[in-house]
């Protein structure tokens, strides 16, 4: 009974081989293989799959740039105000000798920075990130 299934379990691992071995270039392209270039995938023999952004032909986008424009518009100037009212904290709070008030007004100017840093960094860092893909 052992030797019959031992057998059996070959037949199928053979049967199974085979048949990778039989599958023809597009079934195999969709299975994950990139295409020649190495840059898109191709999802059939003879479709490739690329993404082109079309920032004129999308509805409404004029509005929503604005809408982003406008929205780090107002985070900078949050930013600019936490970081001036973070250095007055500061200066008074190491003025009248109330180090908790001067570390805290420390950290808050940091963070304005690294928020100012982030802000101005974002659209170079996600540009890079798209086109570090393609």
């Amino acid at each position: 009974m052992r030797r019959l299934l031992t057998s059996t379990r070959a037949r199928i691992t053979l049967a199974t081989t085979s048949l990778l071995l039989t599958l023809p270039t597009p079934a195999l392209a969709a299975a994950g293989a990139t295409g020649s270039t190495g840059t898109s995938a191709t999802a059939s023999g003879s479709f490739p799959f690329t993404v082109t952004p079309n920032l004129s032909g999308a509805p409404g986008q004029t509005g929503i740039q604005n809408g982003i424009n406008v929205l780090a518009s107002y985070v900078l100037d949050a930013v600019v105000a936490g970081f001036l009212i973070s250095l007055a904290m500061w200066a008074i709070g190491r003025q009248i000798g109330n180090d908790y008030t001067a570390s805290g007004a420390k950290s808050g100017a940091i963070i304005c920075i690294a928020v100012a840093f982030l802000l101005g960094s974002s659209t170079a860092f996600l540009g890079w990130s798209y086109h570090l893909g393609g």
